[in-house]
């Protein structure tokens, strides 16, 4: 099927410890063992945020970077982003090609329309918002 490498990053390992630390502090809150003021929330989040430095994975060294601009310029592969994960898979060009054809011509998923309606959606969301906000 496909070459699956996942691994976490740390500016996304840091933002999901910062949510389990938000969350734990919040039913800490709600179960009256602590109180917190309102800017605590927004002082967290900004402190998360920052960054310190240029990251360089301990998992990945010079080789594995090398072997990734490799399979980037190979032209029989194709590299996407995983649907559900923050992973990689590596397809067979043709593979990807075919699967892709059959998905979209798949009658039952998807029809055939004789022109773009980005304009018209954006016209009746534009006119939503403005009777919202009117």
């Amino acid at each position: 099927m496909g070459l699956n490498c996942h691994y976490m990053t740390k500016p996304h390992q840091k933002r999901l410890e910062m949510e389990i630390l938000l969350g734990d502090i919040h039913q800490l809150e709600k179960n009256g063992k602590i109180t917190t003021s309102t800017a605590l929330q927004p002082t967290l989040l900004a402190e998360a945020a920052k960054t310190r430095g240029v990251h360089h994975s301990k998992l990945l060294n010079k080789n594995h970077f090398l072997a990734s601009k490799q399979l980037r310029k190979n032209p029989d592969i194709i590299i996407r982003r995983a649907d559900k994960a923050s992973s990689l898979v590596v397809h067979g060009r043709e593979e990807y090609l075919q699967k892709m054809d059959n998905t979209l011509s798949d009658t039952s998923k998807f029809k055939r329309i004789s022109r773009n309606p980005t304009n018209d959606i954006k016209r009746r969301a534009n006119t939503t918002i403005s009777a919202i906000n009117a």
